[in-house]
C-alpha cells in the first residue's frame, strides 16, 4: 500500500491548478520582506484523505487573515498576532494528536542518538576512557567513535524497523492513508537527513584514517581507498606511512593518537558555555537593570584568565602574597575564627584521669608513650573505660542544663524583685 501511495505523489504534477502543487507554486513566487514573517503552510487534516478541501493557493494561511502577500503589503502586527492565535486554535480543533504521536515515535532514535552523542563529547566520557587506559585496557577517542558509525547506524536501524512496526499508541481512529504517509515522509527525511549530515562525512576522510589504531586489518582497507577520496592530512600521513607496517608502527600511531586526543568533533561543549552565559544573564537580569552580553562575557574572560594563572602558579609552586584580608596578593576574606566546643567525658579521658590521678607531668613523650597504651588495651579494660567516658558525658550535659537553668532563674528573679513596680 506504501508503494502504491508513492507511485500516486510522484506521478501528480506539481504545477496542476489545485491542491499542494498550486500552494507550493504560490510559495515560491511570493517573494516576502525579510522583517516579516512568512506565512503558515495549510494545516492537513489528518482524518481527511483527499486534497479538495485543501485551502486555495491564493490565501497565505488557512482561513485567510493579514499576512503579508506580497513585498509592498502593509503590515498589522496586532492582526497578525490574532491571526496567528486563530490558526493555533484551528490546528487544536483538528486533534493534533496525531501529529503529535507520529512526531514522538519517529524522534525516538534520533534522540536516542542525539544523547549517545552528548555523553561521548562530555569530559567525564574523556575521564572513564582515561581510567581505562591508566589500568592498562584499551581506550577509545572521539574521533574513532565518529568513524567507526556504529551509534550511527542504531540510530538508523531503529529508523528502519519502525517502517515493519505497528505504530505505539496512535488512536484507532488515526489508522489512516494519510497518518501512514506522514509517517512514512518523516521516516525517510530521518533517514536521509542521518545519512547526509553524519554517516557520509564520518566515513570519509580523515576520520576514516583513525580507523588505523584499531589494527592492520583497517589499515590495509584505508590503503586501499581511493586516493582521490583523501583530503590534505590523510594524504599527507599516507604518503609517508604507506605499507601496512609503518601505518601500524609506532611513528604513525603516536602522530594519530595525539591528533585524536586533541581533534573536536563536535560543539557541543562550545554551546553548553553559551548556554551558561544566557543563564547568568537571565538571573542577573531579575529585578534590576538587563546586564548585556558583551559585559557578562567580559567577565567569563577575565575569570578565565584569573583560574589559568592561579593554576599555572599552582603548578609552578609560587605562592601568593598575603594581603591585608588573607591569602592572596589582594587579600581577601577574613577567616571566621570558631571556638571549639568542650565536651566532657570519653574513654580517652577517663583513662588519661585516672592514669593521672598520682599527679603526672604531661609532657608530649608522656602524651605518645599515653596513647600506645591506651591503644593496646585488652577488651576487658577498653569496655570498662568506654563505660566511665558514657558517664561522664551524661553527667557533663546535665551540668550544662544545670548552669542554663541557674542562669534563667537568676534572670527571672532579677525581673520580678528589681523591674516589678
Amino acid at each position: 500500500m506504501i508503494s502504491v501511495s508513492i507511485l500516486t505523489l510522484t506521478n501528480r504534477k506539481v504545477s496542476s491548478a489545485t491542491g499542494w502543487g498550486a500552494v507550493f507554486e504560490a510559495q515560491t513566487k511570493t517573494k516576502l520582506p525579510t522583517t516579516v514573517p512568512a506565512p503558515l503552510l495549510p494545516v492537513i487534516d489528518s482524518q481527511n484523505n483527499s486534497e479538495d478541501d485543501l485551502p486555495d493557493a491564493a490565501g497565505p494561511s488557512v482561513g485567510g487573515g493579514p499576512g503579508p502577500d506580497t513585498a509592498h503589503s502593509a503590515m498589522d502586527w496586532a492582526a497578525w498576532n490574532a491571526h496567528l492565535k486563530q490558526t493555533l486554535a484551528t490546528w487544536i480543533t483538528r486533534e493534533p494528536v496525531t501529529h503529535l504521536v507520529v512526531m514522538r515515535i519517529v524522534m525516538t532514535p534520533l534522540v536516542d542518538l542525539m544523547h549517545v552523542l552528548l555523553r561521548i563529547s562530555s569530559h567525564n566520557w574523556e575521564l572513564e576512557q582515561q581510567a581505562l587506559y591508566a589500568e592498562g585496557h584499551g581506550r577509545s577517542f572521539r574521533i574513532i567513535e565518529a568513524a567507526s558509525g556504529r551509534h550511527v547506524e542504531a540510530a538508523t536501524r531503529g529508523l528502519h524497523q519502525l517502517f515493519h512496526d505497528h505504530p505505539q499508541a496512535l488512536p484507532m481512529k488515526s489508522m489512516t492513508l494519510s497518518t501512514r504517509n506522514l509517517m512514512f515522509r518523516m521516516l525517510a527525511r530521518s533517514l536521509a537527513g542521518l545519512q547526509f549530515l553524519l554517516e557520509h562525512s564520518h566515513t570519509g576522510f580523515p576520520y576514516r584514517l583513525f580507523l588505523a589504531m584499531r589494527g592492520p586489518e583497517e589499515a590495509q582497507k584505508i590503503l586501499d581507498a581511493e586516493p582521490c577520496l583523501r583530503d590534505e592530512l590523510s594524504s599527507i600521513i599516507l604518503g609517508r606511512f604507506n605499507t601496512v607496517e609503518k601505518l601500524c608502527g609506532p611513528d604513525c600511531q603516536s602522530i594519530l593518537e595525539c591528533i585524536a586526543i586533541m581533534a573536536d568533533i563536535d560543539i557541543a561543549t562550545i554551546e553548553s558555555r553559551h548556554a551558561a552565559t544566557r543563564r547568568v544573564i537571565s538571573a542577573r537580569s531579575v529585578q534590576t537593570h538587563a546586564s548585556s552580553l558583551e559585559a557578562i562575557s567580559a567577565e567569563w574572560v577575565l575569570r578565565q584568565h584569573g583560574l589559568v594563572k592561579r593554576d599555572f602558579r599552582a603548578r609552578a609552586g609560587w605562592k601568593a602574597k598575603k594581603g591585608r584580608g588573607g591569602e592572596g596578593e589582594g587579600g581577601g576574606r577574613r577567616r571566621k575564627v570558631t571556638r571549639k566546643r568542650t565536651v566532657g567525658g570519653g574513654a580517652y579521658r577517663a583513662f588519661l584521669h585516672i592514669k593521672s590521678a598520682g599527679g603526672i607531668a604531661w609532657t608530649p613523650e608522656k602524651m605518645r608513650a599515653m596513647a600506645v597504651e591506651y591503644r593496646q588495651l585488652s577488651a576487658t579494660d577498653s569496655l570498662y573505660f568506654k563505660e566511665i567516658g558514657r558517664l561522664a558525658v551524661t553527667w557533663f550535659r546535665l551540668l550544662r542544663v544545670f548552669h542554663v537553668l541557674v542562669v534563667f532563674y537568676l534572670f527571672l528573679y532579677i525581673m520580678i524583685h528589681y523591674f516589678t513596680p
